[in-house]
């Protein structure tokens, strides 16, 4: 019936998000191109999908279908709403997808965040005194989260999403501070 057509293609779906996560997070040779040249915009949109998907499919699915169908048996909207909130595999992708693109915009931060590893030899080559205000490189270290947040696609993001996203690069980000700063 219409509901199993409708439980297959969420399961497809899934099968589907599952192995485009799988290559971005292990891309073979032919795809590491693809995986390079996708910009995080689509990326944000992928995952607005999946959240809008595990989020409204056990309520707003099943409400669509009882307003349509009424007299149907209460136990088929109970099936079908356990059936839809069991989207597992999809809440573990789109935790995927984020984290991916989290150690992303991570690493665009590090770049920035490079000279710091020089200024111990800078000190002691030059002898000189040390500074009393912020390093150049400082008001750039998180430009990348900022330039991602402020996307067009990114302001659809449920604020938990963001914060939880911030929260992550900006501690990724401070520890590695950390690890070179006492390394020096």
């Amino acid at each position: 019936s219409f509901f199993k057509l409708s439980l297959q293609l969420v399961s497809r779906y899934s099968t589907w998000v599952v192995r485009g996560i799988d290559m971005l997070e292990t891309p073979d040779v032919d795809e590491i191109v693809w995986t390079k040249t996708v910009p995080e915009d689509q990326f944000i949109v992928f995952y607005q999908d999946l959240e809008i998907l595990t989020s409204c499919l056990p309520t707003s699915y099943v409400a669509a279908i009882r307003a349509v169908q009424p007299s149907l048996n209460p136990n088929v909207y109970e099936i079908l709403k356990k059936s839809y909130s069991n989207l597992k595999s999809l809440n573990t992708a789109r935790t995927r997808l984020g984290e991916i693109l989290c150690n992303r915009i991570t690493k665009l931060c590090l770049v920035s965040l490079q000279p710091v590893k020089g200024i111990m030899q800078t000190y002691r080559i030059t002898n000189k005194a040390p500074s009393n205000h912020p390093s150049f490189y400082v008001q750039n270290i998180f430009a990348h989260l900022h330039k991602f947040l402020t996307s067009e696609p990114a302001q659809k993001l449920s604020s938990e999403s963001k914060q939880e996203w911030i929260y992550r690069v900006v501690h990724e980000v401070t520890a590695k501070y950390l690890e070179w700063a006492t390394d020096m």
